[in-house]
């Protein structure tokens, strides 16, 4: 990946968010924005971002837009079709539910509880 290539993670949760973000660093020197809510994501990518992210690591769960919403959003925006959008969830049943709702995001990574401390899986 190029290092001038914005990754964004959307995540509410400070803990995860620092986590992921320690995580990115030790693999990727690419620039990391970081947004907690979903209505700031939207505005960000659709109005401030002018086209620097290409990947985007997005919770489903988050304050006053969900991931879900983001996701269309930005599926619906022909500017935004291109980013990869990597859906963060806790477990391999939250996938699951994911693909039986018939969303297609560009992959998954599976955030890992705090107290196990573990690597965070793909």
């Amino acid at each position: 990946m190029k290092e001038d290539l914005e990754i964004v993670l959307i995540e509410d949760n400070e803990d995860d968010a620092e986590r992921l973000i320690k995580f990115l660093r030790s693999h990727v020197n690419n620039k990391i924005r970081y947004i907690q809510d979903g209505a700031e994501a939207v505005k960000f990518l659709l109005f401030e971002s002018d086209g620097a992210p290409k990947l985007i690591l997005l919770d489903l769960v988050l304050p006053s837009v969900d991931g879900f919403e983001v996701f269309d959003i930005i599926r619906s925006e022909p500017k935004e079709r291109e980013l990869s959008v990597i859906f963060l969830v806790s477990s391999l049943r939250s996938k699951e539910y994911v693909e039986s709702l018939g969303v297609k995001p560009d992959g998954y990574l599976i955030k890992p509880k705090l107290e196990e401390g573990l690597p965070f899986r793909l």
